[in-house]
């Protein structure tokens, strides 16, 4: 299980930023919400174009109690037991998973969008959101979808520098294929035992 979860984790560090320049990069790690009994956790990455007008996330998952339902950027801030206005929201595949990489895009309005300041003041957050099992009635298992990992975003302190180049090397390029091709094996290995 923690096998699977590292390499997860591992792959999801692998995937190539599709921006040709980087400005700044905030990472998190994922942990259970308070309360939720999971053996899940998990990564993310958030990284600024050099133009401050796009931005990629990428998050990685795994061990989770039910499939994803849903994965977002929140802002931090909000009363007890709440959780924050939406900032963003990672494309969710179906079907969903329970170990796997989200991703998602979305634009900056530059160095004065009240976003990039948000980001700068570690003040978002990753909420991963699952269909959870829930109470059983006379033989019907209902479904509870319910937040289970969060994850604060800080600065990446070794991200690379304004205008540095992101360009994977041949290396990562084979390791990323041959991650897929196993996470692939497996899906199918998985589906075949069904």
């Amino acid at each position: 299980m923690k096998f699977q979860l590292r390499f997860v984790c591992l792959l999801a560090l692998l995937i190539p930023v599709r921006m040709s320049a980087v400005s700044f990069s905030l990472s998190a790690t994922l942990s259970p919400i308070p309360g939720v009994q999971t053996d899940g956790g998990g990564s993310g990455a958030v990284s600024v174009s050099d133009d401050f007008r796009s931005v990629f996330a990428v998050v990685a998952v795994g061990g989770l109690r039910g499939p994803v339902a849903s994965g977002t950027g929140i802002y931090g801030p909000a009363p007890a037991g709440q959780d924050g206005p939406l900032i963003f929201a990672f494309n969710v595949p179906f079907p969903s998973f329970t170990d796997g990489v989200l991703t998602g895009e979305f634009s900056l309005n530059g160095t004065t969008d009240e976003l990039f300041k948000v980001f700068l003041d570690g003040l978002a957050y990753i909420l991963i959101v699952t269909n959870q099992p829930g109470a059983t009635s006379e033989g019907f298992s209902a479904q509870v979808i319910a937040p289970e990992l969060r994850g604060q975003l800080f600065l990446d302190p070794f991200a690379p520098g304004p205008g540095a180049g992101v360009v994977p090397e041949p290396g990562t390029w084979s390791m990323l294929g041959l991650g897929l091709g196993v996470v692939a094996w497996k899906f199918r290995r998985r589906r075949a035992q069904r």
